[in-house]
């Protein structure tokens, strides 16, 4: 025997448990000039912060000198501010040049990127990153 009320009934079911798959969050847009030598970084923002900030720290020591970068600004790795919603990566020099690494807010997870001089400047967006000659 046909029942219709059995038929809709199953079919809501079924479309009602599908559960929407979640979406990853799109990068938040920004732009940041960075700055990196021995024990010294600087950084500017140049769109996309809270507000616009130019800053700079001296690492006690080049070998454990690492930065945070986000929306409020550059910080050293041992400041536990929580985390920026916008954007946020950290910063390490290598032997050849800087390592970025995604925290949050950006297409990418990891940046590498090598310098011939010092100090080391580089254009840093949501989407990659772009060297840029020494200072004139």
């Amino acid at each position: 025997m046909f029942r219709p009320a059995a038929i809709l009934t199953g079919a809501f079911l079924v479309a009602a448990s599908a559960a929407p798959q979640p979406r990853a969050a799109a990068p938040a847009h920004f732009t940041i000039i960075l700055e990196h030598s021995a024990a010294t970084w600087s950084a500017e923002c140049m769109t996309g912060c809270s507000t616009p900030w130019k800053a700079s720290f001296t690492c006690a020591s080049a070998r454990s000198c690492g930065a945070r970068v986000d929306a409020l600004g550059i910080i050293t790795l041992d400041n536990h501010r929580a985390l920026d919603p916008k954007f946020s990566f950290t910063l390490h020099g290598t032997p050849d040049g800087i390592t970025a690494k995604r925290l949050n807010g950006t297409a990418w997870r990891t940046l590498e990127w090598g310098c011939g001089f010092t100090p080391c400047r580089a254009r840093i967006t949501e989407l990659d990153v772009e060297t840029l000659p020494p200072p004139s």
